[in-house]
C-alpha cells in the first residue's frame, strides 16, 4: 500500500463564451500530473487549450509536472523527478526529465467508452518508461471505471506474454530502456514501444462532490526498480486514494 499526497498547484483552461458562462466537469489527476487514477492512467483528456502544474510527494519521489492539452484529443507532458537515493550505487539520487504523451482515439458516448493510448517517458532516462491503451466509461454520472493493458513499467504484476506478439515476433523482447542512464536523456527508444510482456490494470473513480473524488485502482506496477534499492515497499496492488479534484472554468 502506498500513500500518495497530491498537490494541484494551477489549472488553467480558456474559456468560451461569457466569463464563468460555462464549467468543464471536476477533473483528477494522478501522480504522474495526468488525467488518471492515483497510478494508472485513465482515457480523459483535460478541456482543450488547459495547462496544469502538479507535484506529487511520497516515499522518496517527488514528481512535478506540467501538462498542456495542446489539441482537443491529444495532451502531453514534461516531467521533473526527484528520486532520492535512486543511484545508490554511486551515492547519489536521481534527477530525472520525462516526456508524455497521450491520444484519445475515441471518445466517449453513450453507447462506448472513450479509449486512448498512451507513452510514458518516452523521452528520458527510462525510469517510468511504458506505454498503454486505456478505456474509460461513465457507469453513473458519478461513477467511472477504467480498464487498460500496459507494457514496460505497467507490465509488472501479472506480466503475460505481449499479445501483439501475434502480429510480429519482434514485440515478445523487451531491453531494459534504463541500462543507458542519464546519459541517454532525449533519445527516443523506438524499438522498445509496445514490446515485452503486458500487464491489465484498472479502477474506478466516484466524484462525490463538484471538488472531491474517491478513487480505487489495481496497479499493474510493482515499483520494481525502488523496491530493489530499498526505497518502496509495495505489499498489495490495491491502492486508493482521496485526491483533491479541481473543476476549471
Amino acid at each position: 500500500m502506498r500513500v500518495h499526497a497530491i498537490l494541484l498547484i494551477g489549472c488553467l483552461s480558456t474559456l468560451s463564451g461569457p466569463l464563468g458562462a460555462i464549467r468543464a466537469p471536476a477533473q483528477t489527476l494522478s501522480t504522474y500530473g495526468t488525467p488518471g487514477l492515483v497510478d494508472m492512467p485513465t482515457a480523459e483528456v483535460l478541456p482543450d487549450g488547459t495547462l496544469a502544474l502538479t507535484t506529487s510527494n511520497f516515499e522518496n519521489t517527488s514528481r512535478n509536472t506540467l501538462t498542456f492539452q495542446m489539441l482537443p484529443n491529444v495532451y502531453g507532458s514534461f516531467r521533473y523527478s526527484f528520486l532520492r537515493d535512486f543511484d545508490s550505487g554511486v551515492g547519489l539520487s536521481r534527477y530525472d526529465r520525462s516526456f508524455d504523451v497521450h491520444f484519445q482515439l475515441r471518445r466517449e458516448t453513450a453507447a462506448g467508452p472513450a479509449i486512448a493510448l498512451g507513452l510514458r517517458d518516452f523521452g528520458g532516462t527510462g525510469v517510468y518508461a511504458s506505454e498503454y491503451l486505456v478505456a474509460t466509461k461513465h457507469v453513473t454520472p458519478d461513477v467511472i471505471v477504467t480498464g487498460g493493458i500496459g507494457w514496460g513499467r505497467l507490465a509488472g504484476r501479472g506480466g503475460q506474454r505481449n499479445p501483439l506478439t501475434a502480429l510480429n515476433g519482434r514485440f515478445d523482447t523487451r531491453e531494459d530502456s534504463n541500462a543507458g542512464g542519464i546519459s541517454t536523456t532525449g533519445q527516443l527508444d523506438f524499438g522498445n514501444w509496445f514490446r515485452g510482456d503486458a500487464a491489465l490494470f484498472g479502477g474506478l473513480r466516484w466524484d462525490v462532490t463538484p471538488q472531491w473524488s474517491v478513487m480505487a485502482e489495481y496497479s499493474s506496477d510493482t515499483y520494481a526498480a525502488e523496491a530493489q534499492r530499498g526505497l518502496s515497499d509495495v505489499r498489495s496492488p490495491s491502492i486508493s486514494g482521496h485526491p483533491i479534484s479541481s473543476t476549471m472554468a
